[in-house]
């Protein structure tokens, strides 16, 4: 199976990162071309990217890079799979 990158609509959460510094830590303005009722719809965040990749070619590519071995690296996340 090939990759594919999948186009989804982003989370509150990314849209409060994407607004960079305004108004976060200096007067400004954001402006998002979504309507509130829209915006009142999305989710509040994503499901971590480790969740959504396919962890066999997940695994593949860690092998690939003979940094450590996958169990290890993939023991090591916030929430492993």
């Amino acid at each position: 199976m090939a990759d594919r990158l999948e186009l989804v609509w982003g989370s509150k959460a990314n849209l409060a990162q994407r607004s960079g510094r305004t108004g976060r830590v200096s007067n400004g303005t954001v402006f998002r071309l979504i309507t509130k009722e829209f915006y009142s719809k999305l989710i509040d965040y994503n499901s971590p990217e480790i969740l959504r990749c396919q962890l066999d070619k997940l695994i593949l590519q860690i092998k690939k890079w003979d940094y450590k071995n996958p169990d290890v690296i993939l023991a090591s996340a916030i929430q492993p799979p």
